[in-house]
């Protein structure tokens, strides 16, 4: 028997398949946006830490890791669920696209 027939069995198995990656990829999408979120405050603060290192060294300066600790803010919630259909979207296309296109 082919392999390749489409049987309510194989149907359920490819549905549960897609649904596995797009959760996946989604949920890689929220985390990469909460980690470009820090990120981006992690390099303004060593901005911050370089420009004052270098007008006033006599001061006692907390490490760039503290100071990211105390003044760090989390993404919105509205912006990390925004991630996540993009991202389900693009690791489906990039599973599915190849037998697409064969």
């Amino acid at each position: 028997e082919d392999d390749t027939s489409v049987t309510p069995n194989n149907r359920d198995n490819t549905i549960t398949h897609a649904s596995i990656i797009a959760v996946a990829g989604g949920l890689a999408g929220q985390v990469q946006h909460v980690t470009s979120h820090f990120t981006e405050q992690l390099l303004a603060l060593g901005e911050v830490n370089n420009f004052i290192t270098s007008v006033d060294n006599s001061h006692n300066k907390m490490t760039i890791y503290q100071r990211l600790a105390q003044s760090a803010s989390w993404p919105s919630w509205r912006s990390t669920m925004v991630a996540f259909p993009p991202s389900a979207i693009g690791f489906l296309a990039f599973e599915f696209g190849k037998f697409m296109l064969s």
